[in-house]
């Protein structure tokens, strides 16, 4: 190809000095954009831009240019903080992120990228090449935790809710994602790849840690609980899910892949790990089991009253009055004392048979021979036998 003048390094830094020059005073920068504007608005400009855009990259030479210069400024850190810096100051505005919104959701804008998705992942090379840049990246502590706090944001993820809730409302989309796994794990090198992808132990060390971060906060384990109560109440995603769980586990692939996933899950550390977890759950069975062996058997099925007091006198290790179980009854408000008994527990438990109910004290005399704890007069002292000169209501109320 015939080299022409404006190829030279010399042309091509006086043409860059001078651009720089022209787009550092605002009063061009904006007199340049809005020319450019009205010039974009004329669809047979927008055309021309087009077809000229084609033929450029058609060319080898000048596709292999371009491509070199992107290269050169994305190894650039200068240019990269320029592009940052750039991109959240347009974003930062919101007429420009409703606009790019809007531009981004016309038909024709997402038909076209559609198109042009599916044209550049077609192609075998470009898929491994972009795979194999994915790895790089990611094998960057820097990059990943650049990605990972990023992913962390509260707009970040209120942002990607509300789109995936927006893409998958819509049965349409719903159907094309399910036809695009399906064609995806249809496929033996995929589904061997992403097989062997998760069984690393790196990446399930990762996830592992990932999912133990997440349940350690009480909103995002709040939000997952809502979440699926919410899909699982929907009896259409019910029948749904289950239709798909047995459809599944007919099978006899997938039966043998979970069979192989199983097996191959068990690995000495997980056996150890189970083991140790096996052993901690019984250890607190028993201790619980130990725990409950004060309670009577029908412990359960005895009112809330009976057990409130049961409680209160057990936890006691001397002998409690029942004035003392009247006050502690007040004070707990849980459970209010019946108008047939006295206006309050206090009163309907004591010892004057003017004022005490003979009812009351009955009932606390039948929980107290249900738990085994007896009484004791009103001082707190230990109840003596024999004691002729009390009335029966003392008698009873012991």
């Amino acid at each position: 190809m015939k080299k022409r003048p404006h190829d030279s390094a010399e042309t091509r830094q006086h043409k860059s000095e001078a651009s720089k020059r022209s787009w550092a005073d605002p009063e061009v920068r904006q007199r340049i954009r809005r020319a450019q504007q009205r010039a974009l608005a004329d669809p047979e400009v927008q055309r021309r831009v087009r077809e000229a855009q084609k033929r450029a990259w058609t060319d080898p030479e000048i596709r292999r240019r371009r491509i070199e210069g992107m290269r050169r400024a994305a190894a650039d850190p200068e240019s990269r903080q320029r592009k940052s810096q750039r991109q959240k100051r347009a974003c930062a505005d919101p007429k420009v992120r409703q606009h790019m919104s809007e531009a981004q959701r016309r038909p024709d804008v997402r038909q076209r990228k559609s198109a042009a998705s599916k044209r550049f992942w077609a192609d075998p090379e470009v898929r491994e090449r972009m795979r194999l840049g994915q790895r790089r990246a990611l094998a960057n502590p820097k990059v990943r935790q650049r990605m990972s706090e990023a992913q962390r944001r509260p707009d970040v993820r209120r942002r990607k809710s509300e789109s995936i809730r927006r893409a998958l409302a819509d049965p349409l989309v719903r159907r094309r994602r399910s036809e695009a796994m399906q064609r995806a794990w249809a496929n033996p090198i995929v589904r061997h790849r992403r097989t062997e992808a998760q069984q690393r132990p790196e990446v399930r060390l990762r996830k592992s840690q990932s999912m133990k971060r997440r349940l350690n906060d009480p909103e995002v384990r709040q939000r997952w609980s809502e979440a699926g109560k919410r899909t699982w109440a929907d009896p259409e995603i019910r029948q749904r899910r289950n239709e798909g769980r047995k459809r599944a586990l007919s099978k006899p692939e997938v039966q043998r892949r979970l069979s192989d996933g199983l097996k191959a899950s068990w690995t000495p550390e997980r056996r150890a790990a189970m083991g140790i977890r096996a052993a901690k759950m019984w250890k607190d069975s028993e201790a619980a089991l130990k725990e409950a062996g004060w309670r009577p058997s029908d412990w359960w099925k005895k009112p809330a009253l009976w057990r409130l007091v049961a409680l209160f006198l057990l936890s006691r290790d001397v002998s409690v009055s029942n004035q003392e179980v009247g006050k502690a009854l007040d004070a707990a408000k849980l459970i209010p004392c019946p108008r047939s008994y006295g206006d309050t527990w206090r009163a309907a438990l004591s010892s004057d048979p003017e004022v005490g109910s003979k009812v009351a004290i009955e009932r606390i005399r039948e929980i107290r021979r249900w738990i085994g704890k007896p009484g004791t007069r009103g001082s707190g002292k230990p109840r003596k036998r024999g004691g002729g000169s009390a009335s029966k209501l003392e008698k009873a109320s012991k």
